[in-house]
């Protein structure tokens, strides 16, 4: 067809001219459809690999933290054994020392004989006493045997 023989084809029917720019128009809206179709893809993959790889360095930070929580309480208990190990030693020292203070520091218990020496009018109220309790003892003593 020639040039001239479209235009008159177009003008004879106007229907025509329109299915045409309607028939065009669709083309280049599905074209353009599709480009932003691959375009989104392309966006979406993209933030996808992103937040993957935030979520890989998110993984990456907890492992450590959890391996950093795990040896501070390994710490906190070699530390805490360490402390009642200590603690005991302290204690058995203090109580070692305690009983060195004790038997350094208590005076040491006289005895009957020094006491009743110390002074005289002791020894002689004890000796009248023993005297007392002797002869109580043996008129009991009698009266015992005799029953």
């Amino acid at each position: 067809m020639k040039s001239e023989d479209k235009e008159l084809h177009i003008i004879n029917e106007p229907n025509s001219l329109f299915k045409g720019i309607q028939k065009a128009f669709l083309n280049q809206f599905n074209v353009l459809y599709e480009l932003a179709k691959e375009k989104a893809k392309e966006f979406y993959k993209d933030i996808i690999k992103s937040k993957d790889t935030e979520i890989s360095e998110l993984k990456e930070k907890v492992k450590s933290l959890n391996s950093t929580l795990f040896l501070r309480d390994k710490k906190i208990e070699r530390l805490e054994e360490q402390n009642k190990v200590l603690s005991t030693g302290v204690l058995q020292q203090l109580s070692t020392k305690q009983q060195k203070e004790n038997i350094t520091t208590t005076p040491k218990a006289q005895t009957l004989e020094e006491i009743l020496k110390s002074n005289p009018s002791n020894l002689k109220e004890a000796q009248k006493d023993l005297k007392e309790l002797l002869a109580k003892s043996s008129t009991s003593n009698k009266i015992h045997r005799d029953r």
